[in-house]
């Protein structure tokens, strides 16, 4: 951002009683999208499907402890059902091997796997810019309608129905790969085929 659009968005913000408007520079405002991709608080409903484990030193001079205990408030705000916290009194950000090897971390993580394709019935997923993160199990957001803004998408499959059906954010072009397959008749067949199935989005119907 410009040094005179500080000013005048700070000048605004100080003295409102003395401005009628205050205009953002577009070019500036395009900047500080592009750097959202890196905000991972704009994404953090994409934690939901995973377990999240937050170890912090309350006296790590490097991090602040104040950044996990914001990342502790956002997931509970979210009601995030699987993750752990422990802030350890009196460490700092490097305090041993003990940090990289925190048993309760470990058996964390070892209780934890990456769900296969075909049990990821529901896909919720947040993106800043596609061309950072673009896919998440069986969806692939290809383009925004406005870039470096949160697209979601909140997709779910009924195998039994084969149906699909969700709903989109700033979300332009989107590819779906759905991992249903049916047997196919015929000795020279593969064992499988794709189906066809029925998809809803956004309160469209598309065969």
């Amino acid at each position: 951002v410009s040094f005179g659009s500080y000013v005048g968005a700070t000048a605004a913000g100080s003295m409102p009683t003395n401005t009628s408007g205050v205009a953002e520079d577009p070019a500036a405002q395009m900047l500080l999208r592009a750097g959202r991709a890196s905000d991972t608080l704009s994404i953090k409903e994409n934690y939901l499907q995973q377990g999240v484990y937050v170890l912090h030193g309350d006296a790590d001079d490097n991090v602040p402890v104040s950044e996990a205990r914001e990342m502790f408030k956002q997931l509970a705000a979210i009601s995030h059902p699987d993750f752990e916290y422990y802030e350890r009194p009196g460490a700092g950000h490097w305090w041993g091997n003990e940090c990289v090897d925190w048993a309760p971390l470990m058996q964390f993580l070892f209780r934890h796997t990456l769900p296969e394709m075909k049990d990821m019935t529901r896909v919720r997923f947040q993106t800043v810019s596609p061309q950072v993160s673009q896919r998440d199990g069986w969806v692939r957001v290809l383009q925004q309608k406005k870039p470096f803004e949160v697209s979601s998408v909140d997709m779910v499959l009924d195998v039994a129905k084969q149906t699909v059906a969700g709903t989109t954010v700033n979300v332009k072009t989107l590819d779906l790969v759905v991992p249903i397959t049916m047997p196919v008749s015929g000795a020279a067949a593969p064992a499988t085929a794709p189906t066809q199935i029925t998809v809803t989005l956004d309160n469209q119907a598309i065969v």
